[in-house]
């Protein structure tokens, strides 16, 4: 699965490489990507991660912000069909990018790398472009110890994109594999399970001088019980703390709504939501900023975690993962599009819910990928929806296949093998999407006839009905 390195141009072909590079702006602009002028391979002007500066605008437009020489980079993290996001996989780490391919030809996983949209980059690494249910990004871990492996970009990230040149080797970006038709969907926890979100921190280089009291610890570690170590903001993560206290109320990737903790002490009696946000930093941080009166004095980090409830309070947020609530800012979304904002309190309730509401086992994710045409099957349900909850659709995939192959197994006495799936989801969160599927896809196939609709009265019910259909029925 090796591709060929590409050629380098040369100086004569200059011009031609830059009606390339055009031609290939106008191809992605088409598509509905965001092309970002980068020099080598740094975005270089302001508000470069905002889609509004490339979507809806004319390509005539975008392509006057390239100068000459500029490469062009791809925008991470942006919605796109059935409202799922642009996700990258970006590789640095070849013995990684190697050892998954091996188990992708041997059918262990990593499917997406044989069908997602395939870059091979000026330095011999690889993009793989695919959709997902998440706009986050991370960096993963390596092959064998290697701290770094690469990174899954998201929101508020890009990658240099075909047919730009590496500032370095001088070698030009290829398409190995152009399928923005059918980019393969590939679940956020199927991300986080197959490559390892790396976890190592850096120390706390704040300006502090080393005997002075650190703002807040470390999170206990058998690593550091001779000696404390301090760590920099960047590793709390005051994000998790709005989200769990149920005040967050919109997620837009680098910037979060949220209710400011001094709204009390706001003039003109505001909510709090007005002009109240979290910044994310380039490095992985975030920064308060609230724009009402007496909130001045929270923009300097010490004061923000003393008025948060000291160092105690965000102990533990360091390293606990908070599920966010991905669904509510979906829902949100769609209300805000249809013109029905939902009040304050509202959004305050729901974000609320769905942060304290009782956490399940998550299967991993070869379960809610399985092979074969069971696979197929869940995958069809999951791209034809926009909010694909694939659990759901495995469970109702193999009770599906367990009614048309049932017939064909029988036990000593006659008994044939029964199977029952219970799915619980919220009211609203798309139950009926996998039986519309499972029903229209038996009605083209002739053998619509083995749903089975409505209440069943009784045992005798069931009984005859199961008689009537040889006992191959759907219920």
């Amino acid at each position: 699965m090796s591709p060929q390195p590409p050629s380098t141009p040369t100086v004569e072909d200059v011009e031609g490489w830059r009606l390339r590079r055009d031609a290939a702006i106008r191809h992605y602009h088409e598509l509905g990507l965001c092309p970002i002028p980068v020099r080598g391979k740094k975005p270089y002007q302001k508000n470069w991660t905002d889609p509004a500066k490339y979507q809806g605008v004319d390509v005539e437009e975008v392509l006057r912000m390239f100068e000459p020489d500029n490469n062009v980079g791809l925008l991470a993290g942006i919605p796109l069909k059935n409202g799922q996001y642009l996700r990258i996989i970006d590789y640095d780490d070849s013995e990684l990018w190697d050892q998954h391919i091996t188990l992708t030809e041997a059918g262990k996983g990593y499917a997406w790398l044989e069908n997602s949209g395939t870059v091979h980059t000026g330095s011999g690494g690889r993009h793989h472009y695919v959709l997902s249910d998440d706009p986050g990004k991370f960096v993963f871990q390596g092959h064998n110890g290697n701290p770094h492996g690469g990174e899954v970009q998201g929101a508020g990230t890009m990658c240099v994109a075909p047919p730009s040149i590496h500032p370095e080797t001088k070698e030009e970006y290829e398409w190995r594999y152009e399928n923005w038709d059918q980019l393969p969907l590939v679940l956020d926890s199927q991300l986080q399970y197959s490559y390892k979100p790396k976890t190592e921190k850096t120390k706390f280089t704040g300006g502090k001088k080393e005997e002075e009291e650190p703002l807040f610890k470390a999170i206990a570690s058998p690593l550091f019980t001779e000696k404390k170590v301090y760590y920099d903001y960047s590793t709390i993560d005051f994000i998790a703390l709005f989200r769990a206290r149920g005040e967050v109320i919109q997620d837009n990737g680098d910037n979060v709504h949220v209710l400011c903790p001094n709204r009390a002490q706001h003039t003109n009696n505001t909510d709090g939501t007005s002009s109240t946000v979290i910044l994310r930093t380039d490095k992985g941080g975030q920064r308060f900023k609230c724009f009402h009166g007496h909130c001045e004095h929270l923009s300097d980090r010490d004061e923000l975690i003393k008025f948060l409830g000291g160092e105690d309070i965000l102990e533990g947020y360091a390293q606990k993962v908070m599920q966010a609530d991905t669904d509510f800012d979906r829902r949100y979304k769609a209300q805000v599009e249809s013109g029905g904002k939902p009040t304050v309190e509202e959004m305050r309730e729901v974000a609320r819910k769905q942060e304290t509401k009782e956490k399940g086992i998550v299967p991993p994710p070869l379960v809610l990928d399985p092979p074969g045409q069971l696979g197929d099957l869940v995958r069809w349900m999951n791209v034809s929806t926009s909010s694909p909850i694939p659990i759901l659709h495995v469970g109702a995939s193999l009770a599906f296949a367990a009614g048309l192959l049932g017939h064909s197994y029988q036990g000593l006495s006659g008994a044939r093998p029964q199977i029952y799936v219970v799915g619980l989801a919220e009211t609203g969160t798309g139950k009926e999407h996998a039986r519309t599927v499972l029903r229209n896809i038996a009605e083209a196939a002739g053998i619509g006839n083995r749903f089975l609709d409505g209440e069943m009265s009784g045992s005798r019910a069931l009984e005859i009905a199961m008689e009537n259909r040889q006992g191959r029925l759907v219920w």
